[in-house]
């Protein structure tokens, strides 16, 4: 968690200023090389992998270093916040917010292999913690996300239709996940506690989903003293 950070903010101490001196080409090499380290590191959270690899292929297809430097430095920022966001975030209600954080952004820019993707990855991974019972899940619960998760993967796999379809595929898979943690009996008897209004200072993190190409809108009231939002 903590080296990606380091190796990040690093290379954007020294590839800034490079950058507005005019040294393109030096940042260019500072970024790809920190984003080369970072792949290097021991592997950890697949769909931060993701974000770098892609912000590689990006910046080799940018036709001007400029480019390629704002491209490599886009991903950076990205990977910098998700690991921040993904600290606040617990267990599998987390990597599902952070694919779709990744996800929603790739789609929508039209690069709807890349948010294939980073779904996959994290299918796979929802998988292997119901496996290993990183969350507390019920049999029931546990049962039921395995069968949806990796039918929906074996469809995906298999459709012909296009990566849009497969995306597609695959975040109405990650959408029932979450639709089953919600429903009772989903953590077992574990408590999760989102946030310890005893601290007198808390961090709060935004996630907005684009709805890859749609539109939503929401409202919260206090009215008759109560209300909700989402949060993560």
């Amino acid at each position: 968690g903590g080296g990606l950070e380091e190796l990040l903010n690093a290379a954007i101490r020294t590839g800034a200023p490079l950058f507005n001196q005019g040294d393109i080409a030096g940042c260019v090499s500072v970024y790809r090389q920190a984003a080369s380290d970072c792949l290097a590191l021991p592997p950890s959270n697949p769909l931060q992998v993701s974000r770098l690899e892609q912000g590689l292929r990006e910046a080799e297809c940018c036709t001007s270093p400029s480019d390629a430097a704002w491209a490599l430095r886009r991903m950076m920022d990205c990977v910098i916040a998700a690991q921040r966001v993904e600290r606040q975030m617990v267990g599998m209600r987390g990597i599902i917010a952070a694919a779709v954080q990744l996800g929603v952004p790739l789609y929508n820019a039209g690069d709807h292999a890349g948010c294939y993707r980073a779904y996959k990855s994290c299918c796979e991974a929802i998988v292997e913690r119901v496996r290993v019972k990183a969350d507390g899940l019920s049999d029931e619960i546990a049962s039921s996300v395995v069968h949806d998760v990796e039918a929906a993967l074996r469809s995906a796999e298999s459709d012909a239709s296009g990566d849009a379809a497969k995306a597609w595929e695959l975040r109405r898979a990650l959408d029932s996940v979450m639709e089953s943690l919600d429903s009772a009996g989903g953590f077992g008897t574990s408590a999760l506690v989102a946030f310890d209004f005893s601290q007198t200072q808390q961090i709060w993190n935004e996630v907005s989903d684009g709805v890859m190409g749609g539109t939503s809108r929401g409202q919260m009231t206090l009215e008759g003293g109560g209300g909700f939002a989402p949060f993560f």
